[in-house]
Parts: C-alpha cells; sequence; structure tokens
C-alpha cells in the first residue's frame, strides 16, 4: 500500500478537490486558500511529481543517504517553468535520517506547507524536506488521498504542529522518503548541490520530540583589546580610562551566555597575531568557544586581516569574507562587514545581494544584524553612510536589532527607518557598544533619536534574545553604575 503511495503517477496536480477545516484533516469540496497561502517553492516542486508534459513517468524508489543526494550533480539551466523530469530528479529517495528541526513554509498554521531540517546520522550533513499542503495539494481524482498529504499527516502527528516564525528543534530519527527537487543553493540548511527532497511522500518516526523553547542570552562589545605596547597595558591589567580589556571579559566568563559578539576593533592597533595572543586570549579568549566575531577597521592594518581571521578561525565565516550568518534560538542572526571600500556595501554588490538572499532564505520572526561601523552616532564619527544598504534590506526583512562599535562610547537609538525617521512598529533599534575595553570617545552632534548615552564606562551589552522579543541591559565593569535595560517585541 505505501510503496504504491510512493510511485504515484499521472497529470499534474489540481488546487481544487479539497477544502483545509480543523487541525491537518481536509475533505472533498472546493478549495479554499487565503490569498498566498500555498508555499511558492512548493508548486514549483509538485512538477516533480506530476508533470502536465511528463505524462506517464514510472519513478524508482531508491534507497541512499543525504551526503550521497548532496553529491549528485545540479542540473543545468533548470527553471520552475520546464519539467523537472532529468537526472536526479527522476527518481523518489528514501533515506534514514536524524531529526533537527521544524517550521511552518508560506501558509497559515493549520494549511501551511511544513518545511523539516534532517541530517545524515553518520556525517551530520543536513538538508530539507517539503510536506505538501493539503489545500494546495489535492487527489487527482476524488476519493484518492495523495501521498504527499498522508506523509504531512504523519508528520503532524509524530511531531505535532510546527511554528510560523522560526526553526523549533527536533530530537529523533525517521525514514522519509521525497521527490528530488533543486531549490535555491542558498536556502537554509540547504545540501551543496541545492537538492532537497520536496514533495515528501513518506514519513516513518520511531519518534519526535519537540524540544523546549528556551531564550538565548548573548553579550556583546567592541573596540577591545590593547595592543600589549600600548603604555596603559599594563601586563594586561589596564589603567582606569584604557586598556580594560580583562575587566570586561570578567562580565562574560560563567555567566550561562549562549553567544559573544565582539563587535570589531577586538585587538589594536593593528589586529596582529601576535597582539592576539597577548592580549584577546588571555581575556575575551576566554569565551572563544561561543564566540561569533564582527571584524572591524584595526583588523585590516594587518595584510588581509590575516591576523583577526587566523586567530578566530571558522568562526569568522568564509575565508576573507568577514560576512555570515546563523540561527540562535528563534533568532536568525546576520554578521556583516562594514569596511565598505574592501567588502563593498553599495546596492548589488555582492555582500549586499548576499543579505538579501540570506533575508530571504531565513523567514524567522526576530532579526539582529551584527557590523562594526554605525549609521547612526552621535560620537566621533558620526555614522557611516556607506552602510545605508545594509538597513534598507534588512529595514524591508523586517529587521529587528542592529549592534555596532566603532565610536568608543554606549548609545542606544529609538526605533527608525532608514533614513532617520522615527517609527515605532517598523523601525530597526540600534546600539552602538564600543566599550569593551579599548579607550573612551568623545561626543559630537547629539542625534535626533538617541535616547541613551554614555561615554565613561565599560561595559558591554546583555541582550536576551526570547522566541518573539528581546531584552537589554548595559551591564557595567566592577565599581562602574551606569545603567541601561528594556525589552520591546519583535516586528
Amino acid at each position: 500500500m505505501l510503496r504504491s503511495a510512493l510511485l504515484i503517477v499521472g497529470t499534474a496536480l489540481v488546487a481544487s478537490g479539497y477544502v483545509a477545516s480543523s487541525g491537518h484533516e481536509s475533505r472533498p469540496g472546493t478549495a479554499v486558500r487565503e490569498p498566498g497561502s500555498c508555499a511558492p517553492l512548493y508548486r514549483q516542486s509538485i512538477r516533480t511529481l506530476n508533470d502536465l508534459l511528463a505524462k506517464q513517468v514510472r519513478r524508482k524508489v531508491t534507497g541512499v543517504s543525504v551526503s550521497r543526494l548532496a553529491s549528485l550533480s545540479r542540473p543545468l539551466r533548470v527553471h520552475a517553468a520546464t519539467p523537472r523530469l532529468k537526472g536526479p530528479e527522476r527518481r523518489i529517495y528514501r533515506v534514514r535520517v536524524k531529526l533537527i528541526a521544524m517550521r511552518l513554509g508560506a501558509g497559515r498554521s493549520t494549511t501551511g506547507e511544513v518545511e523539516l531540517v534532517v541530517a545524515d546520522p553518520r556525517t551530520g550533513q543536513r538538508m530539507v524536506f517539503g510536506f505538501a499542503d493539503p489545500a494546495c495539494a489535492a487527489g487527482t481524482r476524488p476519493g484518492q488521498t495523495t501521498a504527499a498529504r498522508n506523509a504531512r499527516d504523519r508528520l503532524l502527528a509524530a511531531c505535532g504542529a510546527p511554528p510560523d516564525t522560526h526553526y523549533a528543534r527536533l530530537r529523533g530519527a525517521a525514514k522519509i522518503a521525497g521527490v528530488g527537487f533543486f531549490g535555491p543553493s542558498a536556502g537554509p540548511f540547504a545540501t551543496r548541490n541545492g537538492l532537497q527532497l520536496r514533495p515528501s511522500l513518506e514519513f516513518l518516526s520511531n519518534g519526535c520530540t519537540r524540544l523546549p523553547e528556551r531564550p538565548a542570552a548573548v553579550a556583546a562589545a567592541g573596540d577591545i583589546a590593547c595592543d600589549p605596547e600600548n603604555p596603559a597595558f599594563n601586563g594586561g591589567q589596564g589603567s582606569p580610562r584604557a586598556c580594560r580589556m580583562l575587566a570586561t571579559s570578567d562580565l562574560l566568563v560563567g555567566r550561562g551566555l549562549n553567544a559573544v559578539f565582539p563587535l570589531g576593533d577586538t585587538q589594536y592597533d593593528y589586529g596582529s597575531a601576535e597582539a592576539f595572543a597577548a592580549s584577546y586570549e588571555p581575556t575575551w579568549g576566554r569565551v572563544k568557544a561561543i564566540t561569533r566575531p564582527i571584524i572591524g577597521n584595526h583588523e585590516y592594518l594587518s595584510p588581509r586581516a590575516n591576523g583577526y581571521f587566523g586567530y578566530f578561525g571558522r568562526a569568522a565565516g568564509p575565508p576573507g569574507k568577514g560576512y555570515y550568518s546563523f540561527d540562535l534560538g528563534a533568532w536568525h542572526v546576520v554578521v556583516l562587514n562594514g569596511n565598505c571600500a574592501i567588502a563593498p556595501c553599495r546596492k548589488g554588490s555582492r555582500q549586499e545581494t548576499w543579505l538579501r538572499a540570506d533575508l530571504v532564505a531565513h523567514t524567522n520572526r526576530c532579526t539582529l544584524a551584527l557590523w562594526h561601523q554605525p549609521l547612526f552616532s552621535s560620537g566621533v564619527s558620526g555614522g557611516y553612510g556607506l552602510v545605508r544598504p545594509f538597513w534598507d534590506a534588512l529595514h524591508e526583512a523586517g529587521a529587528d536589532v542592529i549592534l555596532n562599535g566603532h565610536d568608543h562610547d554606549y548609545e542606544r537609538f529609538a526605533p527608525q527607518l532608514p533614513s532617520g525617521f522615527p517609527h515605532a512598529v517598523r523601525g530597526i533599534r540600534e546600539f552602538v557598544v564600543g566599550t569593551g575595553g579599548s579607550s573612551f570617545g568623545q561626543w559630537s552632534v547629539i542625534r535626533p533619536l538617541s535616547e541613551a548615552r554614555e561615554n565613561r564606562t565599560f561595559g558591554v551589552l546583555k541582550l536576551t534574545l526570547n522566541p518573539s522579543s528581546y531584552d537589554w541591559e548595559f551591564v557595567p565593569v566592577a565599581g562602574s553604575t551606569f545603567a541601561d535595560s528594556g525589552s520591546a517585541t519583535c516586528h
């Protein structure tokens, strides 16, 4: 019975014939769909199961591993409007996998396509399975239930309804079968060749557990470690007004943090490997295992920022780029390179194009962006206009928070648009946190939406990233009293 369902052939699936009701059940009738409720990617990938031009094509069920699927050759010039039944897309693949995460794709909570992230149990290679929206994938004739719909029902019965804002973590194992589909290679958790299995036609699991949602605690500051040749270095202990990297790092060690964000200019003055070893490593290096670094301008005073990339290694993202992204709890985090003369930031540049594609691929409700040079600042720099394209892309994607360094002070801005106009609903909140220990800066012209400022206290900004909100708290070094805290919801 299951095997026959896996070998479904025929004409294209039609959108009529079923209507979504409560839960994930459906019944024959007139299709009722909210505008945009059918995932566009699913409408493309369904061609791999039933294509008008493909006629009767029998597909062989092939047992394989995720790692093997990731090594298949991607067909050239494959477009959504063309028949998708060539090479690897001609087959149905059955794999045994480790369950990683799930979320709701396009659509409402009871009808949207479900995306399931899985991993090869042996290698850890990840890929995405798509489980059909029953309102979009009806049976080919009255009374016939599609294998894709059945697979979605079994997934939901085992794992529960997915969240509609982010990937919820799962634990378990399963045997899954689905149709090969070459999706965007830039998509979340994509295999190297972009191959996904959409639609999925079989789901059999011996256990699926939703891991509890926990807030992620992070701390951030930039402009951190003094050069050992600095007169205020004082054997790494620093002085009252400079080289306090040890004091700020004490705020990070043993605090139960999930991640630490050094917001650029991590090692003065030239970011050499020798300076990193002598100053940063014995201080902020104590939390290197949970550090997600951000590149500043002083790192590039070392040729090609070799000291920075050499010290942080894979944690700094692809070698030489200085930009990357990852998920942390329910949040999507984007790290960018604000050195626009070296890694261009203008609209249409490689970095800005990557940013837009990354934001499209990750639909988490909450988004945090990090880079060194702020667009808005009351400090000496006065702001750095070349990073405005980052703001434009992030605003269009509904991002929530931006963290920068560069000016040696702390400043919190009200939510605002890239133009600097206040907007409580769609505005992005920017923090400048250049208080990592190096030195203090002076104020220049106070910007209109600056809500909190301090340039005589070293410390770090602690963020608690909840599934749909965030809390902030400036934590000063021992002996200082300045404080700033608050909470806000995500867009």
